[in-house]
């Protein structure tokens, strides 16, 4: 008889995959902004609680779209090494600090000094707690942490990739902010309140998304870290001893500028730093086992 010789050829991929391959960055997004925005667009319409729609959002549209598009665009183990980098908490005490304290405690500074400051029915410990709480666990682990997976941990780490930390964060923020619009428009919304939200939301967008650059580049590529720092951002816009929203925008400002200029003066003990370095880190983050170094 004749020998037959096995092929070993790939086995073909399903054109998403296919697609996702060639264009992940364009794949992505158009699962989540298209399924994100859909999904969001039923209580806005309806007039229903947001809060189950945006676990959808979160658990389903975000996550699930970042892990998919991983899987087909790196194979099996990319989804994998994206969650890794979720639980990656090996990083230096001082930015610990910074990612859950630094936001909240300049807003009540800046509350203090303009005298917007006020008392807590609470009690001060109660309200520390309770911001802890939100912060750690209802903030972090209920929703920014998976938030972060998709925003940080896969878009921006693609993105700074290809074109480095500043590039990566002024695209990532139009597409972070515009998943957002939606929410604008919960009950009782007027169109001048819109028009206010939108600036801000698409001007505050590239700060923070530079902010969430230089913690990734800080830790080594932590999808916590920067979770942890977009929780404790939202807490600090609703602190009941505040009186006012300025005070939480202008901390914003204030925190990035700090991390930024920390990241210049210390060089590579606070993160690569230069075009090519962090671009190379970044790759390393999507082919590596995603550990955090101490």
């Amino acid at each position: 008889m004749p020998r037959t010789e096995t092929s070993h050829r790939p086995v073909p991929l399903n054109r998403p995959a296919a697609t996702a391959r060639r264009h992940p960055v364009a794949s992505f997004l158009v699962l989540v902004l298209g399924l994100g925005w859909s999904a969001l667009a039923v209580p806005a319409v309806a007039g229903l609680p947001f809060a189950p729609f945006l676990l959808v959002l979160v658990w389903v549209v975000l996550l699930g779209s970042s892990l998919l598009v991983s899987r087909w665009v790196d194979g099996p183990g990319a989804a994998r090494r994206l969650l890794a980098r979720a639980a990656a908490w090996r990083f230096s005490l001082a930015r610990w600090v910074v990612v859950i304290v630094a936001v909240p405690a300049t807003t009540l500074l800046l509350a203090a000094v303009s005298g917007t400051l006020q008392g807590s029915g609470r009690g001060w410990l109660t309200s520390m707690a309770f911001y802890a709480f939100d912060i750690l666990v209802f903030g972090t682990l209920l929703l920014n942490v998976w938030e972060e997976t998709a925003w940080g941990g896969f878009l921006q780490t693609r993105l700074m990739a290809r074109h480095g930390l500043l590039v990566a964060s002024l695209l990532t923020a139009p597409a972070f902010a515009a998943i957002h619009v939606p929410l604008l428009f919960e009950e009782g919304w007027t169109w001048p309140d819109v028009a206010g939200g939108l600036a801000l939301l698409f001007g505050l967008a590239p700060v923070y998304r530079y902010l969430v650059g230089l913690h990734l580049l800080g830790t080594s590529g932590s999808v916590l870290a920067v979770a942890v720092q977009h929780a404790s951002w939202n807490t600090a816009t609703r602190l009941d001893e505040v009186e006012g929203e300025w005070q939480a925008i202008v901390a914003v400002l204030l925190v990035t500028a700090i991390v930024a200029l920390h990241h210049r003066i210390r060089g590579g003990a606070a993160g690569p730093r230069g075009r090519d370095a962090e671009r190379a880190a970044a790759t390393a983050w999507l082919v590596s086992s995603g550990r955090v170094p101490a």
